[in-house]
């Protein structure tokens, strides 16, 4: 009996400090909300392979909610179709504009991205590309995200830009804008492992109960 309830106690050291670790994880912030962007002073060269973005890269939000209102420009990134992981992070995101130089805090990280999708505005053309990722904050703490962009291209015809991109490999110079937001967060496994120390030691106390009864 004596050995059960020494056995519940040894274990209460190891809850104390799942209790503390799932406590931390509660204190760090997940990035939630969402945004819109516009290119500003960059651009994107377009082709059948990749979004190529002018130095210096900086972009600029608008319509910020929740923790991106901590946030008015961002770094952004070449998209690299055939993986588009290569060139994380695609958005660093900085609370000042113009010139940052990016400080690889609070980061949307590309998972993969759609096909382009050509469509006639007016004279204009627009070409739509989806993307999907993670934003990562500061401290660490992950959420899903999504967006898109479209890119623009004045006085031209939808079926002649799609052709030259996707048939002839050749390339279109566009200003874009663009939208992302957080569709949910993640649970840091730190957390989980908390929870499940503390409910073993609370099964183990009852055992010890049990056994003195």
């Amino acid at each position: 009996m004596k050995k059960a309830i020494l056995g519940s106690l040894a274990v209460l050291p190891l809850a104390a400090a799942g209790v503390l670790a799932n406590a931390g994880a509660a204190s760090a912030a997940a990035l939630t909300g969402q945004f819109n962007f516009s290119s500003v002073f960059t651009t994107a060269e377009i082709s059948m392979d990749e979004v190529d973005f002018s130095d210096p890269g900086d972009i600029a939000l608008t319509l910020q909610t929740e923790s991106f209102t901590a946030f008015d420009a961002a770094i952004i990134s070449d998209i690299d179709l055939d993986d588009a992981t290569a060139n994380n992070p695609f958005l660093d995101l900085e609370a000042s504009f113009p010139g940052s130089p990016g400080d690889g805090l609070n980061v949307f990280n590309l998972t993969s991205v759609g096909d382009y999708t050509f469509s006639q505005s007016g004279e204009n053309v627009a070409i739509d590309l989806s993307v999907f990722g993670q934003f990562i904050s500061a401290d660490g703490m992950l959420s899903d995200g999504a967006g898109n962009l479209t890119f623009q291209v004045n006085d031209a015809d939808a079926d002649d830009i799609e052709d030259l991109v996707l048939n002839q490999d050749g390339m279109v110079n566009a200003s874009f804008s663009g939208a992302a937001f957080t569709t949910a967060s993640v649970p840091e496994p730190a957390t989980m492992l908390g929870l499940g120390v503390v409910a073993g030691s609370l099964a183990l106390t009852r055992a010890g109960k049990k056994n003195k009864a």
